[in-house]
């Protein structure tokens, strides 16, 4: 099965990246004996995972890897050239693709027409998100973990 490349960005921007910055330890009162961490939401080890409004959430550490494809690999595209790419922090991201069922409960309304392709259901991918669309999704997600308390 070939996923259109809106449903690729989505699995990519929209599965949960959350913005939360790393939080180091403070002392309270100018006391080093009393340290505290203001959140715990930093993963300890790559594949942690979290929940935030009912999406699982892994950790990515900060960390380089290799992106885009080779030039021998089949249906390549022009523009998708290899690229190192070097994370300076970690994030959390989604598990799995974004769902239907899942973007009605961050955003609400759909981004974009149902498909043959794409049919409507709550377990489906969700399609047809651009990008600002895909950002709005990763901010509301952000705030919905900021308001649980998983995200400070």
């Amino acid at each position: 099965m070939t996923f259109s490349r809106q449903v690729c960005s989505l699995a990519l921007l929209a599965s949960g990246v959350l913005g939360c910055q790393r939080v180091e330890p403070v002392t309270l009162a100018g006391d080093p004996t009393k340290m505290v961490v203001p959140s715990a939401f930093n993963g300890l080890k790559a594949g942690d995972e979290r929940e935030v409004a009912g999406i699982t959430l892994c950790w990515c550490p900060p960390g380089r890897f290799t992106m885009g494809s080779p030039h021998e690999e089949p249906e390549r595209r022009p523009g998708e050239d290899q690229v190192e790419v070097t994370l300076t922090r970690g994030s959390w991201t989604g598990k799995y693709e974004a769902t239907q069922g899942q973007w009605k409960r961050v955003i609400g309304k759909l981004p974009g027409e149902l498909t043959a392709e794409l049919p409507a259901g709550d377990d489906f991918p969700v399609g047809n998100v651009n990008f600002a669309e895909a950002e709005a999704f990763c901010h509301e997600l952000t705030e919905l973990g900021r308001q649980s308390g998983v995200c400070l």
